[in-house]
């Protein structure tokens, strides 16, 4: 089954006041690479999220885009440090002695001392957080991934549209082959009587030639490997396991073979054959980048 490396999926979780959105997208690329846009108190969780990314994907370049809302106020705590308080009352008592002022200092003046009054926000629970997020991260995934199928089967329609104009054009080929190799091998000839007109040669041996140079003429062999890989192609296009690599190493082998068929077949059709089969090619490489 084919899939895509493009995909998007989104995902909501809410425990308490917390509510948390998960956004994951991909897009195609050689390994499995992740980015991440996390709240500062959950960049611990990178390696977790990574995990559950490669878990599921071969390749990709994962973006995660992770949002933190709080609903309503969080708990605010109010703390009084007395022992502080009493050592600067003490210290400032001694203070308004020493200096002969008329009275002690008063409690407005010791709450605005430093670290005297805190106030403290409700502090998250990492543990709860990481279960919310993996919850989230989780149903987003499974939306990412829905899509990349869905993505993978218009990949492989349109890919078997361009394999099937191939084969098309491999038929026009085979059928054009005899007639363009016969005419090469009487152009050849001509070629040879005239310039060895005043030479005396052997006809077996001339004919001899002949063979060997019209052999470098025949795309029989290129054509069978070409026919080979299309099979091979359509083949791998049914596996379950990722085969976008090996489909671009096999898109590379079938433009090598069109590449020869091209500079060998020295006919008008197969010319023309050849470049709308490199046409088709180009498309359908230009697809399979794009596969997981």
């Amino acid at each position: 089954m084919l899939k895509s490396m493009t995909g998007f999926g989104k995902a909501f979780a809410v425990a308490g006041n917390r509510k948390l959105s998960v956004e994951v997208r991909s897009v195609n690329h050689r390994f499995c690479e992740t980015v991440f846009r996390l709240p500062r108190q959950y960049n611990g969780f990178e390696d977790k999220i990574r995990t559950l990314i490669n878990r599921r994907f071969a390749r990709g370049r994962f973006e995660v885009h992770v949002n933190l809302d709080w609903e309503g106020s969080r708990e605010t705590r109010v703390t009084v440090d007395t022992q502080l308080a009493l050592t600067y009352y003490e210290s400032l008592k001694e203070l308004t002695l020493l200096l002969g002022l008329p009275s002690p200092p008063r409690l407005e003046h010791i709450i605005q001392l430093p670290q005297i009054v805190k106030l403290e926000e409700e502090t998250e629970d990492l543990q709860l957080a990481e279960e919310v997020l993996e919850a989230a991260l989780t149903e987003a995934l499974d939306a990412l991934l829905a899509m990349r199928v869905t993505e993978g089967r218009h990949l492989n329609a349109d890919i078997n549209e361009h394999l099937l104009r191939i084969e098309d054009l491999i038929s026009v080929i085979e059928e054009r082959a005899p007639q363009a190799l016969e005419t090469g091998s009487q152009r050849l000839r001509l070629r040879l009587n005239e310039y060895l007109a005043s030479e005396c040669f052997e006809d077996a041996r001339l004919a001899q030639e002949i063979a060997i140079l019209a052999d470098k003429l025949c795309i029989s062999e290129e054509l069978t490997r070409l026919k080979s890989h299309v099979g091979k192609f359509r083949d791998i296009l049914q596996s379950p396991l990722e085969v976008g690599r090996k489909l671009e190493f096999l898109v590379q082998e079938m433009h090598r073979e069109i590449n020869t068929i091209g500079s060998k077949g020295n006919d008008a059709i197969i010319a023309h054959s050849v470049v709308d089969a490199k046409a088709e090619l180009e498309k359908i490489r230009e697809q399979v980048q794009n596969v997981e």
